[in-house]
């Protein structure tokens, strides 16, 4: 929860993240944002949400009514970032279909924001993977990572990231692990790829 009392004079914060738990829609917490940003001019917001299956997108709970909540709260919302991970697929290899849920969630976001063009949705948006095995299953692989930077740097969008650098070596083989990504690799060979977006 956000704290908009006396503490934000100490602190004078640039930037947020907002991840809304599972049991709430993000009212109250939008509200307190656009205080801050009406406090704090420039302060930009990300948020980072759930991703429902590659051809649905943001689940509403969790994803769309959150940021429709807060446009109509006042928020000046700088970054969407999906969880481009442990969703559910339409049969799609992972890689294609990690690049399908962004491609739906951009859909949902022209619907949020209409006035907005092709060029200026796509720099709100950053997505972040699940490198090697993923919770739910499958497995995002090196040339996954590849063919992502590639549709990441062809559409101008605003970051990439990935979940984790820990995870980001070849020191255990399958399963989910947070210290190794389940897959052979050498050691931040998903970091080398990553270090060619472009944006």
């Amino acid at each position: 929860m956000l704290n908009t009392g006396p503490g934000w004079s100490c602190v004078k914060p640039q930037r947020l993240s907002e991840k809304p738990p599972a049991s709430a829609g993000g009212g109250v917490t939008n509200k307190a944002i656009a205080q801050v940003q009406h406090d704090r001019p420039g302060t930009t917001v990300r948020y980072t949400l759930e991703i429902q299956a590659d051809s649905f997108g943001l689940t509403p709970a969790l994803g769309t009514d959150v940021l429709s909540n807060a446009v109509a709260d006042g928020v000046q919302v700088g970054i969407v970032n999906p969880m481009l991970m442990d969703f559910g697929t339409s049969g799609e290899e992972f890689g294609q279909a990690v690049i399908l849920a962004a491609q739906s969630t951009l859909k949902q976001m022209a619907v949020i924001w209409p006035n907005l063009s092709t060029a200026q949705l796509n720099k709100m948006f950053g997505g972040t993977v699940m490198i090697g095995d993923n919770d739910t299953g499958p497995v995002f692989t090196l040339a996954d990572a590849s063919t992502f930077i590639s549709w990441a740097n062809s559409n101008h969008i605003a970051f990439v990231s990935f979940w984790s650098v820990g995870r980001d070596n070849g020191g255990c083989s399958g399963g989910v692990s947070p210290a190794c990504s389940g897959l052979s690799q050498s050691q931040y060979q998903f970091t080398s790829i990553f270090r060619g977006f472009t944006g």
